[in-house]
């Protein structure tokens, strides 16, 4: 299981999906997803291990981002253990394509 920081619209979605519970203890620091221009708040979780985890998070960040706009890209930054990366989301955003990239970003692996 992972412990991510999540912005609380998307931590919220994750939680009611089922992917993610809700963390209370913080350990050090924590990979995370930060959505630009967004609050700084940030609620963390552990998402859940199951085959489709990182494509439902997809899911629902798109889902999410889309809705606070749907004609412009948004930034979406992903940090882990091996940096960061900032990846612009929008309606056309392939959902699959988009979960390597967080699953790459969250708990990355060296090549």
């Amino acid at each position: 299981m992972t412990q991510i920081k999540l912005s609380p619209e998307i931590a919220a979605e994750a939680l009611t999906a089922g992917i993610a519970r809700r963390n209370l203890s913080r350990r050090g620091v924590l990979p995370e997803l930060c959505v630009t221009g967004a609050t700084v708040g940030a609620t963390v979780v552990t998402l859940l291990q199951a085959p489709d985890t990182y494509i439902r998070l997809a899911d629902i960040v798109k889902k999410v981002l889309t809705r606070r706009s749907s004609k412009h890209a948004i930034k979406l930054t992903v940090s882990g253990p091996l940096g960061s990366i900032e990846i612009e989301v929008t309606a056309d955003t392939d959902v699959t394509a988009l979960a390597k990239l967080i699953e790459d970003g969250l708990v990355g692996k060296p090549e």
